[in-house]
């Protein structure tokens, strides 16, 4: 902090003038505040945001005054020319006008959720087997979802898709790819391996486990599954291992760092860096040390939690629900997932809770996710398909984005530690956005922007068309209502992004694609579609539908038209799927092989 600043920036400090502004009633100056309001005094603190304490302050002359504090020359200097520039310019303004001014000014604000929506969607499972993980992504193409993979290095073996096809899998774009930790390993301390905890699956302690180190007898009952990171490695070595919770004190060697590195460097390297994790076995010991490395994590609870709703603490806030899970208090996610497919019930209940809860999210302007095992679906009589449909026709038209469980977190916590002032010029509008960590984030982890909106109604904008000189996307919600996506580098500091008006606007396109056209000849597919999008062409068995899909080509490159040459089996049919840059998809088919 610089000798000549009294604090440092106070995050959401643009809230206090809002609240400073309806004290003084400024939102209804036709009020007569002097019979009306009582006498106010503001004592300010620092000049910093001057200029915004006097706007609300000239709607009340009669019954308020300002008392400023500062120190240094200069910075006193700054209060005389700020109130005089103020106040002088407010006359002149009004003499011009002949009376004062009814323009309303722009007004920005940092949405809830990407995009502007109303509300987020996730869904995800922990494994990329044969047998359901291009069925998956298919039924995520027609329904226009997003789905998250929890992956590790270690999901590997004849039951599983390639590492490489997972990596095409995410270049599509229809899944996203997030961690699984293995709760069951460990870095060994004596040979750097990552391997399976000694006696982890056992129900006897062995004499592999006493030389590892841990305070154990060998020949004694133990429960499978045990020990985990944290209290319990920490119990059964004396301390050597592990993380005593109770105490916060770390173990004296540390097992856990190199192995969660090692698969968040694997998640970066083959995907993208993640941002959320998934517990192995449900096992959570290691959520002591998650908030150094990831935004949070889930767990295996199926009551359905709504912890992205507002906040029972502070209705104005998003983000903690009864199990603080998206705070740094504890990143593990316990009952907030539907588990569809999983719930021991019939197919009808099912359906009905995980409708229910969706409808809960939409109107409390939550975040709706749910984790389902996509390779034992379907279970107790609903599959993952059913589920899929039965969820996008819930949503109907209600404004909801899709979202893999890394993205909904990164844009809570980004909307978390931002304020947004906005500024106007004669040549449009200026956005400042200052994003301050005051929770102690892993920043590195953010990959996307932070949704802004921007109000013109009533202004000297209204009715025009925008856009930005940095190349910021903007979606048009309405006349006069548009959300921009501001970027975020990775640090705390502010960004600045302008918006001016324009006759020639290109707005985001959260419209889905359609297939204009599709021929399949002599091995050779093309395929129209109404924009640029990417595709992946499956192929099925004639008559098993999508259940039986494997995806045999992707084309990357975003384009309206797509020739991709084929090698099929006989008897089968193609599917295709399209998905734009905005990451909105359509499946169609069968399409017979001519």
């Amino acid at each position: 902090m610089n000798e000549d600043t009294l604090c440092p920036p106070i995050p959401g400090r643009v809230d206090y003038i809002h609240y400073i502004a309806e004290l003084l009633g400024a939102s209804d100056p036709t009020t007569n505040l002097a019979n009306t309001q009582p006498k106010i005094t503001l004592l300010d603190i620092g000049n910093d945001g001057l200029e915004y304490l006097l706007k609300p302050l000239k709607t009340n002359k009669q019954n308020s005054s300002l008392i400023f504090t500062e120190k240094g020359a200069m910075n006193i200097a700054n209060i005389y020319l700020t109130i005089f520039l103020s106040f002088a310019l407010g006359v002149v303004a009004q003499e011009k006008g002949g009376g004062e001014i009814k323009e309303k000014t722009v007004s920005a604000f940092v949405c809830d959720h990407r995009y502007g929506a109303q509300a987020t969607w996730s869904q995800g499972t922990d494994t990329s087997q044969l047998k359901s993980f291009w069925w998956a992504e298919a039924c995520a193409f027609r329904e226009n979802l997003a789905l998250t993979v929890f992956d590790n290095p270690f999901s590997a073996g004849h039951n599983n898709v390639p590492v490489s096809e997972r990596r095409e899998a995410a270049r599509s774009g229809r899944l996203g790819f997030q961690l699984y930790f293995t709760t069951d390993r460990w870095a060994n301390p004596q040979t750097g391996k990552f391997e399976i905890i000694p006696d982890y699956y056992g129900k006897v302690w062995t004499q592999k486990a006493v030389a590892a180190g841990f305070t154990v007898i060998a020949g004694e009952a133990k429960r499978s599954r045990f020990p985990n990171h944290g209290q319990q490695m920490f119990d059964s070595s004396n301390g050597l291992y592990g993380y005593d919770v109770k105490n916060g004190k770390q173990g004296r060697k540390d097992v856990f760092t190199p192995l969660l590195k090692y698969e968040t460097n694997w998640l970066a390297k083959n995907f993208s860096p993640c941002s959320v994790a998934a517990y192995r076995n449900g096992q959570t010991g290691a959520s002591y040390a998650m908030p150094r490395h990831l935004l949070g994590a889930r767990n295996s609870g199926h009551t359905g939690e709504l912890s992205y709703g507002r906040s029972a603490q502070d209705k104005k806030l998003l983000g903690v629900g009864r199990y603080p899970d998206l705070t740094l208090a504890n990143t593990a996610s316990m009952e907030l997932t539907t588990r569809a497919g999983d719930i021991d019930a019939s197919r009808e209940a099912v359906m009905a809770r995980c409708r229910e809860l969706l409808e809960q999210a939409i109107a409390t302007r939550g975040w709706y996710r749910d984790f389902n095992h996509w390779h034992t679906s379907p279970r107790f009589g609903l599959s993952l398909e059913q589920f899929l449909a039965d969820q996008r026709k819930t949503i109907k038209d209600a404004d909801v984005v899709s979202l893999d469980f890394g993205q909904a977190l990164q844009h809570k916590f980004l909307r978390d530690i931002s304020t947004v002032a906005v500024h106007e010029a004669d040549t449009g509008i200026q956005l400042d956005v200052t994003f301050c960590n005051s929770r102690n984030l892993p920043l590195s982890v953010f990959q996307i922007p932070l949704s802004v909106g921007v109000n013109l109604a009533g202004t000297r904008f209204s009715g025009q068309d925008l856009a930005s000189p940095e190349g910021c996307p903007i979606r048009r919600l309405a006349k006069d209502q548009f959300v921009v996506d501001v970027p975020f580098a990775g640090h705390e500091g502010m960004v600045t992004v302008h918006l001016q008006p324009t006759s020639v606007a290109n707005y985001m396109d959260l419209e889905q694609p359609s297939v204009v056209q599709s021929v399949s000849r002599d091995g050779q597919l093309l395929v129209q579609t109404d924009k640029p999008t990417r595709l992946v062409v499956f192929a099925s068995p004639a008559g098993k539908g999508i259940r039986g899909v494997r995806a045999v080509a992707r084309s990357h490159k975003l384009s309206s038209t797509h020739t991709i040459s084929l090698k099929l089996k006989a008897g089968e049919v193609l599917y295709v799927g399209a998905i734009t840059q905005w990451k909105q998809s359509v499946l169609v088919g069968p399409l017979p092989l001519k």
